[in-house]
């Protein structure tokens, strides 16, 4: 199902297949295999520094990905802060669902990804393909043994994050214009 799922999303975009990939990092247990998510980390690491050779071989549009500038990619420096905090609850996030094994190694392939912004603004996109696991990881942090007694204070803080970079992204930077009657504040 996930290789259908993949080969539905090419038919809207042809950069979801990098990841295909990420199917095999499964054994024949359906368990994570430790050797496959590091040969999947090296390779896509590979494919991030030979991007703009990868690109350019396929030609056709996919020159304008090398071509354009890069930002500030402050998503990049979220992204990595997030990362930081999944990989410190690793464990309990694990424990609370062994899904979340597969979320946080998606993740961690998005954040590598995020770097391309800092050269490429169209080719940090391919991140949010892994990145999207975000929000499942988020909302269980609350239910993580960690240090925190309150979790109602982890679930303010991730309620309140989501909805000021929603209203940063989107309202006052302008992403996608997807508020269709904003006005600005003079």
């Amino acid at each position: 199902m996930y290789i259908v799922s993949v080969l539905i999303a090419f038919l809207f975009h042809q950069t979801s297949l990098i990841a295909v990939p990420l199917y095999f990092v499964f054994d024949r247990d359906r368990e994570l295999s430790k050797k496959s998510k590091k040969l999947l980390v090296i390779g896509y690491i590979l494919v991030i520094v030979f991007i703009n050779t990868v690109l350019s071989f396929i030609g056709s549009d996919w020159k304008d990905y090398i071509v354009s500038t890069g930002t500030s990619n402050m998503s990049f420096y979220l992204n990595l802060a997030w990362a930081i905090i999944f990989l410190i609850n690793y464990d309990s996030l694990v424990e609370y669902d062994k899904r979340n094994e597969l979320f946080i190694l998606a993740y961690i392939l998005g954040t590598l990804f995020s770097v391309i912004g800092f050269w490429s603004v169209y080719g940090k996109r391919i991140g949010l393909y892994f990145t999207s696991c975000q929000f499942v990881l988020m909302s269980e942090l609350p239910f993580c043994k960690n240090d925190i007694k309150n979790p109602a204070l982890i679930k303010m803080a991730v309620l309140a994050y989501s909805i000021a970079l929603f209203v940063f992204s989107y309202y006052i930077k302008g992403q996608a214009d997807i508020i269709p009657f904003s006005f600005y504040v003079g």
